[in-house]
């Protein structure tokens, strides 16, 4: 199997960063180009309910993503990386199977590492991706930084006043 195109589904995330990052490094190593992919979600359709200042709001959202997908690729031009942005409206699991279905020959995706409730409340796109795709997907987690000790209180017994 030959890797010619990433498909690397951005949201804005530090584990989204991570994922590109990730992706540039295979894409220098394989020659291939990365499609960097956002998949906007409409908080509410304006048109449904009337309301000019919501669709407004959507059309900011997208023209908002459309800068900083453009800014990501034009990043990864200048390191000389082949790449193009596409940005598609819908629920993100679904768009992303959608892109790759036309477009790709391995996902490369960040997740977030949640558990429990709130990944029950939120779902993971990831885990819908991983289970519906037909192509690879790699799934990377941006490593944990380690923690920073607090600095240590000074003492006033001692100090001279």
């Amino acid at each position: 199997m030959r890797i010619r195109r990433i498909l690397v589904p951005i949201d804005f995330s530090a584990g989204s960063d991570y994922a590109l990052k990730y992706a540039a490094v295979l894409a220098r190593e394989f020659g291939a180009r990365i499609i960097v992919f956002h998949a906007l979600e409409p908080l509410i359709l304006g048109d449904i309910y009337g309301s000019p200042e919501i669709a407004g709001l959507n059309e900011e959202l997208m023209r908002s993503a459309s800068r900083r997908v453009t800014l990501l690729v034009a990043r990864l031009r200048k390191r000389g990386l082949r790449s193009q942005g596409v940005i598609e409206r819908g629920p993100a699991a679904h768009a992303i199977l959608e892109q790759a279905a036309k477009s790709a020959d391995l996902i490369l995706m960040g997740t977030h590492g949640r558990s429990g409730f709130s990944r029950l409340l939120m779902g993971s796109v990831a885990e819908k991706v991983v289970r519906g795709a037909r192509h690879p997907v790699l799934t990377v987690r941006e490593p944990r930084r380690p923690a920073r000790r607090p600095a240590r209180a000074r003492s006033r017994r001692g100090a001279k006043n």
